[in-house]
């Protein structure tokens, strides 16, 4: 990244090239996640765990991350494969619309939110935002819930499209 962010969180699709990644971040400055998932997964798993391996002043520590790390629970990977760009559109409204329970938003768009939460949360983590992830996963979920988020989503819908 030409920027050299602080932190960084990088998803590799080949478990193999995760612990190259990690020696290379481990001599950056700042905080580094390096994750891929069980299922192969360049992202954090809602469905199995996830080694990810983090790089900070220098060393490189391995953990295995679940849902259950997050707060959040097991979702298959089934729920959230697939859609069209419309169908898609449609459930990230859902998402961000605070107005409905997830008994209105049901299993498919509650998965995706869960997947976008605990990757989210993650990001927090390593940027420093929050100091485990749980306490990430809350801060997520207060700005859906509050409407946060669907007002930040409307306000870049309205600039990119001036």
């Amino acid at each position: 990244n030409p920027c050299r962010p602080s932190a960084q969180l990088i998803g590799v699709g080949k478990p193999h090239l995760a612990p190259l990644y990690a020696e290379i971040f481990a001599g950056r400055k700042g905080k580094t996640m390096i994750v891929h998932s069980s299922e192969g997964l360049d992202e954090i798993s809602i469905a199995a765990p996830t080694h990810a391996w983090i790089c900070e002043d220098g060393a490189i520590r391995e953990e295995e991350l679940s849902p259950a790390d997050f707060g959040l629970p097991v979702h298959s990977l089934d729920l959230v494969q697939g859609g069209t760009v419309a169908e898609r559109c449609a459930w990230f409204s859902q998402i961000v619309d605070d107005s409905l329970n997830d008994e209105q938003r049901g299993p498919q768009v509650c998965a995706i939110r869960d997947y976008c939460i605990i990757n989210a949360a993650a990001a927090l983590w390593v940027a420093g935002v929050a100091a485990d992830y749980k306490s990430a996963t809350a801060m997520i979920q207060a700005k859906l819930a509050d409407g946060t988020a669907k007002a930040t989503v409307a306000k870049y819908v309205e600039i990119s499209n001036s």
